[in-house]
C-alpha cells in the first residue's frame, strides 16, 4: 500500500513538474509586486519629510548594494539606505518616508537642499504643509509609485 502511494506521488510530481514550477515562480513574482505596491501606497498615505545626507562615495558592491549610501534621522533614530544615483558625498536631499514605518522611504532628487540653506529637520519630520518650500505632491506621489513598481526587494 505504501509503495503504491509513493508511486502515485512520483507520477503526479513527474507529470506536473513544470506546471508546479511555473505556478511557484509566478506566485513569487506576484507576491513581491503587491508587496512593493503596498510599500508605495503606505509611503503616500503616511508621508512625512526630512533631510537625507549622502554619506558615501559611489561603491560597486558590498552588503548594501551598489550606488551611494544616504542617511536620515526620525525620532533620533538613524536610517541608512543605498540608492543608485550619480550624486556626491555630503549632498543633501529631501526625503519622503512612511511615518508609521520610517524604514520605507524615497529620496527626492528633484529637491536638493543647498549648502547655503540652513534647514534642520523636525524630530518627527514635516508634513506636506510644513515643508519650508513648495512641493509638487502629485509629482512626488507619481515618482514613488513609479520607482517602487520596479523595486522587487525593498528593505
Amino acid at each position: 500500500m505504501k509503495s503504491t502511494l509513493n508511486k502515485i506521488k512520483f507520477i503526479f510530481w513527474e507529470k506536473y513538474y513544470y506546471q508546479i514550477l511555473l505556478f511557484v515562480v509566478l506566485g513569487t513574482i506576484l507576491f513581491f509586486f503587491f508587496l512593493s505596491r503596498r510599500n508605495s501606497e503606505t509611503i503616500n498615505e503616511n508621508a512625512k519629510f526630512t533631510i537625507a545626507t549622502i554619506i558615501s562615495e559611489w561603491h560597486h558592491k558590498n552588503n548594501s548594494g551598489f550606488g551611494v549610501d544616504y542617511e536620515y534621522f526620525v525620532k533620533e533614530k538613524r536610517y541608512k539606505k543605498t540608492v543608485n544615483l550619480n550624486v556626491e558625498k555630503e549632498q543633501k536631499f529631501l526625503i519622503v518616508f512612511d511615518s508609521l514605518n520610517p524604514r520605507r522611504s524615497h529620496l527626492l532628487t528633484d529637491y536638493e537642499i543647498s549648502k547655503t540653506i540652513s534647514l534642520k529637520p523636525q524630530y518627527l519630520g514635516w508634513t506636506y504643509s510644513q515643508v519650508p518650500f513648495s512641493l509638487d505632491s502629485v509629482k512626488i506621489m507619481h515618482e514613488i509609485k513609479q520607482t517602487n513598481a520596479f523595486t522587487i526587494f525593498s528593505p
